[in-house]
């Protein structure tokens, strides 16, 4: 008996080089073939390899990477470590393999990645471009700076496979750095009005963690209170009175107690209170006769 032209396709890629004989099985109804047992006479053997590069896996800190017996049981596992902005990290591997997430051993040499997915803030993401693979897996130290506070994923490519994306990865924002306010309209000397503080870190988000307070000041006059309450997820909403600050181009300072950190609002014009008469007493008074207020 001669097989030829026998073409299979695997339905379970995640455990390739297992070898398996090819063997005739019992049929409804059976054929019997003269010197061939059902299940027992070997016609050839058959192997699984490992499939074309058709990803680049990011895998985090808190991640592990497993290369398993199923493809289902293959990959990322584990819980990906909250990041800083600002704060550099090492991305723990970035690994080429199948579809199946079978390792591409082959896979070796010096590469240059790209990164896509987080966002600038103040200033761009840093990544490690230029990266060495043994055995299909990154040898290099890949230090990573995020500098956008957020939810966000990480995607890899070598130029000819992109990704797919990493799983989710949350960058929590800095240490205060700086003060910004809300903007600030025309006000009237002497009339309370409300301002909004927002804590800032190096690269313009939320400072999420300050709950401290900030001393207040301002440029022409007296502002009250001259210390704000805590701030509650780096924002204060404080209601201020300014005395003698009336005039053009006027702004309020905010600086962290006890801190160095600072922040300037806009300028803003402050009008003079405008003087009322509620009542006359008496209503009427001859000139000259005392006692007229």
């Amino acid at each position: 008996i001669t097989i030829s032209g026998l073409q299979v396709q695997a339905s379970e890629g995640g455990n390739p080089g297992v070898s398996v004989n090819i063997t005739k099985t019992a049929g409804s109804p059976d054929v019997v073939i003269a010197g061939v047992t059902n299940g027992t006479t070997n016609f050839g053997t058959l192997s699984q390899t490992v499939g074309t590069m058709s990803k680049l896996v990011v895998t985090f800190p808190g991640q592990t990477f497993t290369d398993a017996s199923t493809s289902a049981a293959s990959g990322n596992s584990g819980t990906v470590t909250n990041q800083t902005s600002s704060t550099s990290f090492n991305i723990t591997s970035l690994t080429a393999t199948d579809q199946f997430f079978n390792v591409v051993t082959s896979y070796s040499g010096a590469k240059t990645i790209s990164y896509s997915g987080p966002s600038n803030a103040t200033t761009s993401p840093s990544y490690t471009t230029s990266v060495s693979f043994t055995n299909g897996i990154s040898t290099t130290t890949l230090a990573t700076t995020l500098k956008k506070a957020e939810t966000t994923t990480i995607t890899a490519s070598d130029g000819s496979i992109t990704g797919p994306a990493s799983s989710n990865l949350t960058v929590n924002p800095g240490s205060i750095s700086s003060f910004s306010f809300s903007n600030i309209g025309t006000q009237t000397d002497g009339t309370a009005f409300n301002i909004t503080i927002t804590a800032k870190d190096a690269e313009g988000n939320t400072a999420t963690g300050f709950t401290g307070t900030a001393d207040l000041s301002i440029s022409v006059g007296s502002i009250s209170p001259t210390v704000t309450s805590a701030f509650s997820s780096g924002v204060r909403t404080e209601s201020v009175t300014s005395s003698g600050a009336a005039g053009s181009n006027r702004s309020i300072t905010a600086t962290r107690t006890g801190g160095a950190q600072t922040g300037t609002s806009n300028t803003f014009t402050i009008n003079s209170l405008t003087p009322s008469i509620s009542s006359i007493s008496p209503t009427s008074k001859v000139v000259g006769q005392s006692g007229f207020t």
